[in-house]
Formats: structure tokens, C-alpha cells, sequence
């Protein structure tokens, strides 16, 4: 029983993972996509300053969501050991 817990949360966690960095690295190419059109002049925008902030904000909700992952994985394996 102890050892389908265990895959279980690692399986979970490794999907959690996946989920977070592929939107980071969407979020990244985003901001990138916007500093490059910053520097060189060229207005590229696909919304201009809308864009920027909703960068912003989803960067704060993949930082809120792999926190809130993390700290349920945590306290999980901590409960199971108990």
C-alpha cells in the first residue's frame, strides 16, 4: 500500500512540474519577444502595454501555483510518514 502512495505523489509531482515549466518557458518567450522589440525599435507589439502586465501576472500565478504544488507535496509525504 505504502509503495502505490509513493508513485502516486511522484507521478503528481513530476506532472506538476511539467505543467509549470511549460508555462514558464511560454511566459519567458513572451517576455523576451517583448524586450526584443523594446531594444531594437521595432513596435512588434501583440497588445503593447497589456501584454507587459499580463506577463506579470502570470508570472505571479505560476510562482502562486508551484508554491501551492510544492507545499501540498510536502505536507502529503509528511502525513504519509506519520
Amino acid at each position: 500500500m505504502m509503495m502505490m502512495c509513493k508513485f502516486k505523489v511522484d507521478k503528481i509531482e513530476k506532472i506538476a512540474k511539467a505543467i509549470i515549466l511549460l508555462s514558464l518557458f511560454i511566459t519567458m518567450s513572451f517576455f523576451i519577444f517583448v524586450l526584443y522589440s523594446e531594444f531594437t525599435g521595432k513596435h512588434l507589439s501583440i497588445g503593447g502595454n497589456y501584454l507587459i502586465i499580463s506577463l506579470l501576472v502570470n508570472i505571479g500565478f505560476f510562482m502562486l501555483i508551484l508554491i501551492s504544488v510544492h507545499e501540498l507535496i510536502k505536507n502529503y509525504r509528511e502525513a504519509s510518514k506519520k
